[in-house]
């Protein structure tokens, strides 16, 4: 298939740094407008460029092209949140905690900052505290820890 021969050449190039990488996702997405993982990554190095409108555009093609792609629809919650729009992060984020795996924490504490964006505090502490339950139970140290400085602040924060 020669839209994943491009998509796989750029995910080769990205991993390494070059910035042809997008150049070939666009290939990709040429020949199949609806390859999800190509939108995906086109999203991830436009954002790391700080293009974020465009970003958002191609997460949302790539979660409209496969709705359960959760990387694509974590980073477009990212994205929202980060652009004043936790409401809908909110949404987003909320989709992607089933099922559990090793970036359910993760996945939580972007949701908890979400909720804490959109002035809920009382669900922004629920979700931390169950993302840091299970990142000690998934014994992952760096994030727990990142978990607990956020919630040192929930803590603080009024109702």
């Amino acid at each position: 298939n020669l839209a994943d021969a491009h998509y796989n050449y750029g995910v080769l190039l990205a991993a390494n740094g070059n910035p042809d990488a997008a150049g070939l996702f666009q290939k990709a997405l040429e020949i199949d407008p609806f390859h999800a993982a190509a939108h995906n990554n086109l999203a991830a190095l436009l954002a790391r460029t700080g293009n974020m409108k465009e970003a958002e555009t191609h997460y949302r093609l790539a979660v409209a092209s496969n709705p359960q792609h959760r990387s694509a629809r974590f980073s477009l919650g990212q994205v929202l949140a980060a652009t004043g729009r936790a409401g809908e992060a909110v949404e987003h984020l909320m989709r992607i905690l089933v099922p559990e795996d090793v970036d359910t924490p993760r996945y939580m504490l972007a949701l908890s900052k979400a909720y804490a964006s959109a002035g809920d505090v009382e669900r922004a502490r629920k979700y931390a505290e169950q993302a840091l339950e299970r990142a000690r139970g998934l014994r992952q140290a760096e994030l727990a820890a990142r978990i607990e400085r956020e919630l040192q602040g929930l803590r603080r924060a009024p109702e």
